[in-house]
């Protein structure tokens, strides 16, 4: 069993995954990656290039949901959209977790730099940078939870994200298996299929909250960046495409 392994999804933003995985690569030479893209331009490539590397092009699940607010999301259409986003995300991290065989899943997306080796406390079960807050969305998605037995959450941040592999499967059964909790998380917000937030909610089934990593640093938020030892950066886009829109290039 290896201690980490990586799952990594993107759209678009190909000159930005190949640079953040040689990063990755130059701290993890033997590191398994699973990287999915939702986008119509091929990974593949990328096998040739880097080691224990494995892409799969998948369904865009995202598109249809990234624009969704209060006013809009409890419609029979959004809610399948935001389910099948939802299940698009577990069935990935799954995916993810049988081809690395890992103790933990390191999740990273193209706008992430791996630049140094990473602390993993022990027994740590989810690990993120625990900075978003939405006091009406996180109230209704509290109130599911706390009725599964789950425990509340007070933030979220968990992208990139570490979190343990076996409290995920775990996490999965109960919510795959508690009947009507997955439509209920989706009708309490309309980001629920968000990385973070799912993570977070499941982690949550488990009656472990979203622990703060202190290995992150955010480059919006912290203007010193560079200036920090910190391993883990976070929303360094100075390889993404220009775009228009949140998932459309500019042409």
């Amino acid at each position: 069993m290896n201690k980490l392994g990586v799952f990594f999804t993107c759209f678009n933003e190909i000159e930005a995954t190949r640079m953040s995985l040689n990063y990755l690569k130059m701290q993890y030479p033997e590191i398994a990656i699973y990287l999915v893209c939702e986008s119509d331009l091929s990974c593949k490539f990328l096998e040739r290039e880097i080691p224990n590397l494995i892409t799969h092009q998948v369904e865009d699940t995202q598109s249809s949901v990234l624009k969704l607010t209060f006013g809009d999301y409890t419609k029979p259409q959004q809610q399948a959209d935001i389910k099948k986003a939802l299940l698009a995300v577990v069935d990935r991290l799954t995916k993810a977790i049988e081809y690395a065989q890992s103790d933990y899943i390191l999740m990273l997306d193209p706008d992430a730099i791996v630049r140094g080796q990473l602390t993993i406390p022990e027994n740590a079960g989810l690990l993120g940078c625990r900075g978003n807050t939405h006091v009406g969305a996180i109230q209704k998605l509290n109130d599911v939870l706390v009725k599964h037995g789950g425990v509340p959450m007070a933030a979220w941040g968990a992208t990139p994200a570490i979190f343990n592999t076996k409290d995920f499967l775990r996490a999965k059964e109960i919510l795959l298996n508690t009947p009507n909790l997955v439509d209920e998380l989706c009708q309490s917000f309309y980001w629920a299929f968000a990385h973070d937030i799912l993570l977070g909610s499941m982690f949550s089934l488990i009656g472990k909250e979203e622990e703060m990593n202190p290995d992150i640093v955010q480059c919006e938020w912290n203007p010193n960046w560079h200036q920090t030892n910190c391993p883990l950066l976070h929303q360094f886009k100075q390889y993404y495409p220009k775009r228009t829109k949140k998932y459309h290039a500019e042409q």
